[in-house]
């Protein structure tokens, strides 16, 4: 068995150690974090996870099912279909690991998913801090989170915001804490998503591509060095749900509290294989409620052709 090997990430509210005795989940990891190249004093006390390869076992044992895991005394563990064999977690020591038969690049998304982020999100909820599948950028004391499920535009949303002006502080997952009765976000960096039309619109984004790398079926590029600093609170929050149309002309549309909390709620349901019970979501309602508080939701209905006039919408409504 080759020698674990380590990787430190960290920005001011997380610190991961990650380390692998495969070269290849190492660059995978790397690829997809983009947190900061320097060293940076996080909030959070650090997590440590470790992603194992391990010798395939004998035909009539490699075919894994998916199990929902099972949660006792703050660990949580499971195994999974494919390659990724199991998974355990414990909360109180901030700790993962888990093991795969043989790393091949057409797991790289289970894997992803399911022996880092997973975890991670897993630890981040024990302390009441979730997760939001969320790009955000900020303005000043605004925050403005695009929220939706893949393929609706977040990262084409955020670079089109970047170019006008605002700063960048996450694509695809940012976290919530309520201290004070306040709403702390908290992103977590990943590369941008790159569609080939964001590709062709922006030079930069081409530029800044990760040689030979898709994730989700999408080119993905750094945003490091065009990352602003994290304020934390933000008086004013501003939630868009986007939605891709033939329609000619952008439209925002007003969506009321209790609506927007049902879209959280369905695409970030942060159980871990519970039941979706009152009881169970109540401490993740309670984070997405304190976040709504001090929020105005909007549908954006938009296009790749008219996706430039984007920043000047929101412009008007920040006003």
């Amino acid at each position: 068995m080759k020698q674990s090997l380590p990787l430190s990430f960290s920005n001011s509210s997380f610190a991961i150690n990650f380390s692998s005795n495969s070269q290849a989940i190492l660059d995978l990891i790397s690829n997809f974090i983009d947190f900061p190249i320097e060293t940076c004093h996080s909030k959070f006390k650090p997590i440590r996870v470790e992603i194992h390869e391990i010798p395939s076992p004998s035909t009539e044992q490699s075919h894994y099912f998916y199990l929902p895991g099972v949660e006792k005394n703050s660990q949580w563990s499971g195994g999974f279909a494919s390659h990724v064999a199991h998974v355990t977690v414990d909360s109180k020591k901030r700790d993962s690991r888990a093991t795969v038969f043989g790393f091949e690049d057409s797991m790289k998304e289970q894997l992803i998913y399911l022996g880092f982020m997973k975890p991670i999100k897993y630890v981040m909820a024990r302390q009441g801090i979730y997760g939001v599948h969320a790009s955000v950028c900020a303005k000043g004391e605004t925050a403005i989170l695009i929220h939706g499920p893949k393929n609706t535009g977040k990262s084409t949303f955020v670079y089109s915001l970047q170019e006008a002006g605002y700063g960048p502080l996450c694509d695809d997952d940012c976290f919530l804490e309520v201290s004070r009765q306040k709403c702390l976000l908290h992103p977590f960096q990943t590369k941008l998503g790159a569609k080939s039309a964001l590709i062709s619109r922006y030079p930069s984004v081409k530029a800044n591509l990760v040689h030979n790398y898709l994730y989700g079926n999408k080119a993905r590029a750094t945003l490091r060095g065009s990352y602003i600093e994290n304020r934390f609170h933000y008086p004013r929050k501003l939630i868009l749900f986007p939605k891709f149309s033939d329609e000619r002309k952008i439209s925002f549309r007003k969506i009321i509290p209790s609506l927007a909390m049902s879209r959280f709620i369905d695409e970030n349901p942060n159980l871990n294989g519970k039941k979706r019970t009152a009881q169970n979501l109540k401490p993740v309602t309670r984070v997405y409620s304190a976040l709504l508080k001090s929020a105005e939701c909007y549908q954006v209905v938009y296009n790749d052709d008219n996706i430039q006039q984007l920043p000047e919408m929101v412009d008007r409504l920040l006003r």
